[in-house]
Formats: C-alpha cells, structure tokens, sequence
C-alpha cells in the first residue's frame, strides 16, 4: 500500500518523497523496518529509525525521509494507519475470533500448524494461522491465539494465554482500546507457566527469545522483548515495549515499566519497582531499583531510625 494511499485515506499531510512507497506493516520507531511506517514522538526517534516513512507530529527534522503529519494524539493517529493497513488487506486483524474444530480433546483452527511430536492437553484452543513446532507440549486449557509462532520443543503451561489481545488504550473522548495486529513469538525451548499471559504486538510483535523461562502467573503485556536464557519468576508484571536483555534473571513479584530497556545479565530481585532502564551486569532491588548493596544499605539504617 502506498504511503501516499495511507495519507489521503486518514487525512494526514505528507512531507518529503513522492509518496509511491510500499508500506507493508506500521511499528514504534525503535522496531520499525524499511517498509513499514515509524511511529515517532520525537526528532530523535525520526532521525534514528530505519524506516522511510514516519508518522509525527509537525516538527523540524532535517531528514529525506517520507513524514505524516499528523494533528492528533500519536495514540490515536497510529491506530489509524494500523486499522487501515488491516482494511487494505496489507496486515491482518488477529483479534478475529475464527472457527474452530473440536477432535474430542482440543479445539483447532483450520489453518493452524502442529509440529510432529507435540502433545496438546484437553480443551487446548488453536487459533487460525499459529504455528507450533516439532516436541512441543501444550497443557490443558491453554490458549494459544490467532497468528502465535511457537518454535520447537517450548512448553506451555496449563491455563496460559499466548496472544491475549494488546491492552492499548488511545483517544481523547472517552477509554477507546485497540486489540492490536501484531503476533506473538515464542521461540525455540522456551517455557511459560501456567496461567501466565503473553500479549500479542499492538503494532509490532512479542517476542520471547529461546530457552527463556517464564514463570506462574506472569503478565507480559504487548510489544515487549524478551531476549534468550532469561528467568522470570511467578507474578511479575512487564509492562509493553520494554526491552528485556539475555541472561536476565527476574525475581517473583517485580514491575517493569513500559519502554524501559534491562541490559544483559541484570537481575532484579523480588518486588522490585523498574521505572527507568538498567544497565547490563547489574544487580538491582527495591521500590526504585537501585544498585542491590545500595538499596541494603538503605534498609539498614531506616530500620535503625
């Protein structure tokens, strides 16, 4: 679909190119490809993104790249662009609930791919278009949504939900949500606990990297990365677009806010609150996760007080 197509269709301004681009997908600027619209808030984000074609608010950007204008929220404005690549057939809407067949034992979609040697529990439900691969195990009443790529011998827990829809809230007037059209990424060896649940990409896709491990009752919520070997314990909550590093070790019950990047080889020890990026190869703990010997310190004189 061509950016210009794009512009007139949701009444933005287009500046810079001749606006024949073929746009295939739409992405926040730190995940955005060639091909895709950028989602920007800032001229940094502009400057910094691969893609050719930005979606912003008017500002100065000394760049060749193809911008929307835009006059609105950038909340709003991108759920736009997303619900119209959706209408133009260039990207689907997996928040669809499809038809599905029930075997006796597990409900399946048409479409859906199972790997040889994948054993799936009773009630299991198989949304259109997944793809699970070779030694999988999937528990009872899971749930693995519409578009979920699961990769070889990952376990999935009983009762966990893989591609729950975005939690995407946007608009002026009112709370307006947006289920979102991305996917979901599992890759090879991974394992998630039961009852945790994986949120589907609003615009881009999550993305847990191989031989991670996910505890009980974790939520990870739309857009995040994790990366490879990490360990997530029970009833920690990650917040979407934020970035996890490899060989991250998350202790139970932590927050980790939207957007923020924890480095490689970080752990976070339990209830920790994580506002603000970490560095790799750090230990950090407490309400402001500070330097972990830092925030014992801390503790020891406040009970002294």
């Amino acid at each position: 679909m061509e950016i210009s197509k794009i512009a007139r269709q949701c009444g933005f301004e287009l500046v810079n190119g001749d606006g024949t681009e073929e746009i295939s997908g739409i992405a926040y600027a730190r995940e955005a490809k060639v091909g895709q619209v950028a989602a920007a808030s800032n001229r940094k984000e502009i400057l910094q993104t691969k893609a050719r074609a930005v979606l912003t608010r008017p500002r100065v950007a000394l760049t060749d790249k193809a911008l929307l204008y835009i006059h609105e929220p950038l909340e709003s404005a991108v759920v736009r662009v997303a619900e119209c690549l959706v209408k133009e057939g260039v990207c689907q809407d997996y928040s669809k609930i499809p038809s599905y067949q029930y075997n006796g034992r597990f409900y399946r979609a048409g479409n859906a791919e199972i790997g040889e040697g994948t054993e799936i529990g009773q009630n299991v439900v198989i949304g259109q278009g997944v793809i699970i691969g070779e030694n999988c195990r999937i528990g009872p009443n899971a749930q693995v949504q519409c578009g979920v790529r699961i990769g070889k011998n990952a376990r999935i827990g009983a009762g966990a939900i893989i591609g729950a829809d975005s939690f995407y809230q946007y608009g002026r007037e009112g709370l307006q949500t947006f289920c979102g059209i991305g996917r979901v990424i599992i890759q090879e060896g991974v394992f998630v606990g039961a009852n945790t649940v994986v949120q589907r990409g609003a615009f881009g896709d999550t993305v847990i990297g191989a031989y991670s491990q996910i505890g009980d009752l974790v939520n990870v919520g739309h857009d995040v990365k994790i990366g490879g070997f990490c360990k997530i314990v029970s009833q920690t909550g990650i917040a979407s677009r934020a970035v996890i590093g490899d060989r991250v070790v998350i202790y139970g019950q932590v927050g980790i806010a939207g957007g923020v990047t924890v480095g490689d080889d970080v752990v976070v020890m339990g209830k920790s609150r994580v506002s603000k990026d970490i560095p790799r190869k750090r230990t950090v703990s407490g309400a402001y996760a500070r330097d972990h010997g830092e925030e014992l310190r801390i503790q020891a004189k406040i009970r002294k007080l």
